[in-house]
């Protein structure tokens, strides 16, 4: 029993160790990499805008179209021209 419990810690501190050392490897980066990353970045950040920017539009022309159709004015004039009131 205890050489089972010997081998098993054993196993554990050998892999942990092999983790640490996964992690700490040095993974090759040039410069065209950090370029290309950067340019891929701004492009992001260009798609990004031109995504919020049309949304916008879309909004403004959803708050157009609403401020054109007046809907909820309409409704309030039909219920004053009903009259309901309970006496």
């Amino acid at each position: 029993m205890k050489f089972l419990k010997i081998l098993i810690i054993s196993i554990l501190f050998s892999f942990s160790g092999i983790a640490k050392t996964s992690e700490n490897t040095v993974v090759p980066f040039t410069l065209s990499d950090r370029g290309r990353i950067m340019r891929t970045e701004q492009k992001l950040e260009a798609f990004q805008k031109n995504v919020y920017d049309k949304f916008n539009g879309i909004d403004g022309k959803f708050e157009g179209i609403d401020d054109k159709i007046w809907i909820d004015g309409k409704f309030e004039g039909i219920d004053d021209k009903i009259c309901f009131t309970t006496k």
